[in-house]
């Protein structure tokens, strides 16, 4: 399943970057900036654009009001050139999920179709749902990881952003679990 919810615009080659050191600040809805840790301290490396706050058009002409130092074509028309379309910035797209670690155990204490995935970070994505009791909303069951992660990098990834959990490969999940990721 490819969850390609965002525009990303990188502000930097972020391969120098310490490995797990990733962070996602929201700065509004439908905008997030990653950061990573390079050097002594942590620097913006990419923005996020929500596709549903946002048309490409709307993130490049944001980006160029705040300044931000990307390479933004001045005259670009979404759709107009796909030639040029194909010099931007593009989102790699999640792949299907390998791994997974389940922050919460209690599924049964959720409402089955309020079950909903959305891209955390690149490779990354964070599966959420309403509590039947009705008390929460968007509640976090579990993160997945696409192959781009190997299984210890998943563990660093959920230390880093400091979430305790375990993780497991996907094809382990029972039935039930499977169903939520659409990957029988």
């Amino acid at each position: 399943m490819a969850f390609g919810e965002e525009y990303i615009f990188k502000t930097c080659d972020d391969t120098n970057c310490v490995p797990g050191s990733f962070r996602r600040k929201n700065l509004r809805p439908g905008l997030a900036q990653i950061l990573a840790k390079r050097g002594k301290g942590y620097e913006p490396v990419s923005y996020a654009f929500n596709k549903a706050y946002f048309t490409r058009g709307e993130a490049a002409q944001w980006l160029e009001d705040h300044e931000v130092g990307i390479e933004i074509e001045k005259n670009y028309v979404p759709g107009e050139d796909p030639a040029r379309e194909e010099t931007l910035e593009k989102p790699r797209e999640m792949g299907d999920p390998v791994w997974i670690s389940i922050v919460r155990q209690d599924l049964e204490n959720f409402q089955a179709d309020t079950i909903w995935g959305r891209a955390y970070s690149e490779g990354v994505m964070i599966l959420m749902g309403d509590l039947k009791d009705g008390s929460q909303k968007n509640v976090t069951w579990a993160y997945c990881f696409d192959d781009g992660f190997t299984e210890q990098e998943a563990r660093d990834w959920l230390t880093s952003n400091r979430i305790m959990a375990d993780v497991q490969p996907v094809d382990e999940l029972d039935d039930k679990e499977k169903a939520l990721l659409h990957t029988e």
